[in-house]
């Protein structure tokens, strides 16, 4: 049905962060990554909206422009946090949902071009539960979201920058003078 890409519009993430409570380690074994657990609640103001064309059933030629909007998202939820911190200052992060994880947004549905149909029914609810699967197929357990970040700059790096820095402030306060 949907015979073009998605195109995201406008994002925001909000102005709100995320409540963690009930932080618990699950594995506190300095040899083995730290393992956390934390029940998540999400209440804030995050927003997206996309857009995209439906091809008419049995008539592809015909197409019809949608535009969603995903507003006040929130999730409740059992997050399970792995933390491998075995090479410093390179730091592997893990993140998933336990399976009880509840979703919440407001969808608005505009379909057409000319002649607009605004929120219909039959178009947020299936918007709806793409959402939620989609959260489901990325974030809930078994599956799981991973990244990779320094926590700090390594003594090397710092050094060649602030000696960078200071080679192109020398050369310009002697091409001052």
């Amino acid at each position: 049905m949907q015979c073009a890409p998605l195109i995201v519009s406008h994002l925001s993430v909000g102005s709100s962060l995320p409540l963690l409570q009930r932080v618990e380690v699950t594995n506190s074994d300095p040899a083995a990554p730290l393992e956390f657990s934390a029940s998540v609640s999400y209440h804030g103001s995050a927003f997206v909206v996309v857009g995209t064309s439906v091809c008419a059933p049995g008539v592809p030629f015909i197409q019809l422009p949608v535009e969603l909007a995903l507003k006040n998202l929130t999730i409740d939820a059992t997050a399970r946090f792995t933390l491998d911190l075995s090479r410093l200052p390179r730091v592997r992060a893990r993140i998933s949902l336990a399976p009880d994880v509840h979703i919440g947004l407001e969808l608005h549905t505009q379909l057409g071009h000319q002649l607009v149909l605004q929120d219909l029914e039959v178009l947020q609810a299936a918007a709806q539960l793409v959402v939620q699967e989609v959260v489901r197929e990325e974030l809930v357990e078994p599956h799981f979201k991973e990244v990779e970040f320094d926590l700090w700059e390594k003594k090397e790096e710092a050094a060649a920058a602030a000696a960078s820095s200071n080679r192109s402030t020398s050369s310009s306060a002697s091409k001052r003078g």
